[in-house]
């Protein structure tokens, strides 16, 4: 059974982006090798699985119409610290 996903992705402002795949390392891979430098790194701080790539979508559509202020409870709840959840799956950049 194929499963979707939607996220948001934050920097380190807390500035966040939100989308919607099939394919979480890979996308969140994509992700990162678009940024031009480390200070705009994207982190994951938040995922939902969704069995059909509609309700993914849905699912990303009503995030995108919280306010900021429901969408930092609703990451916090789930990720007090704002961790990158995807951290250790992949090899850290050279600096």
């Amino acid at each position: 059974m194929a499963v979707y996903f939607a996220y948001i992705l934050s920097t380190r402002s807390r500035s966040l982006t939100f989308g919607t795949t099939n394919n979480l390392v890979r996308r969140v891979g994509r992700h990162r090798a678009m940024e031009p430098d480390r200070h705009r790194e994207h982190r994951l701080v938040y995922f939902e699985r969704w069995a059909t790539p509609e309700a993914a979508v849905l699912r990303e559509q009503e995030l995108g119409r919280l306010t900021y202020a429901r969408l930092t409870d609703l990451i916090t709840a789930h990720n007090p610290a704002w961790n990158d959840l995807s951290a250790d799956w992949f090899i850290p950049r050279r600096a």
